[in-house]
Order: structure tokens, then sequence, then C-alpha cells
């Protein structure tokens, strides 16, 4: 989490915004903000989310890119479960499924 904190507070210096900025717009102490970004406090999901859009950013992009830093393979966005009860329903959904790309998604199948 250190580096989700790092970015936010190079993010809100490009930006020339102040910590007392920051803080008016997510409603919380100026002191908080510098806790955040110090690490000395962590953030819900909420908090981050809310910190990234007043920065102006995408917070799904946030969260991704500190995902992909970590590890090889990027975490998955959303898992879905599908119960297929036919053979050529299950067909017509990995036919939908491989228009994706396989870049794009991972299949796991009981067949």
């Amino acid at each position: 989490m250190k580096q989700l904190h790092k970015i936010l507070k190079e993010k809100r210096e490009h930006k020339a915004y102040s910590q007392e900025y920051v803080a008016e717009k997510l409603k919380v102490s100026s002191s908080t903000i510098s806790r955040w970004e110090a690490g000395t406090v962590s953030m819900s999901i909420v908090q981050i989310c809310n910190f990234a859009k007043v920065l102006g950013m995408d917070e799904s992009d946030l969260l991704a890119s500190i995902a992909r830093k970590r590890q090889v393979k990027p975490l998955p966005l959303a898992q879905l479960i599908i119960d297929v009860f036919d053979r050529d329903t299950y067909n017509s959904v990995i036919d939908l499924v491989k228009d994706l790309g396989p870049q794009h998604i991972v299949v796991h199948t009981k067949l």
C-alpha cells in the first residue's frame, strides 16, 4: 500500500493541490490527508476511490496499476460464475468469450 500512498501524493502535488484543498473536498482534516500520504493510517477502498476522484484519476486504473506492478499477471477486475446446463448454451457462451481474446479472460470449466 505504500506505493498507493506515494502515487496519490505525487498526483496531488503534480496538480498543485494542497492537502487542505483535498481534505476539504473529502470532508476530512488536512492531518488525515498527511497521515494517508505518509502511510501511517490505512485508507478504506471508498476513501482511496474518493481521493482518486478528487485528483481526476480513474480509481479502477489506479488499483489495477498497483496490482500490475506487484504481479507478473494482473489481478482480475471481476470473476463471473456461469452455470450452463446444455452443450449448445455452453458453445454459445464460449464463442462470446473467444471474441474477447485470450489476453482479457481466463476460462475454467468442469468439462
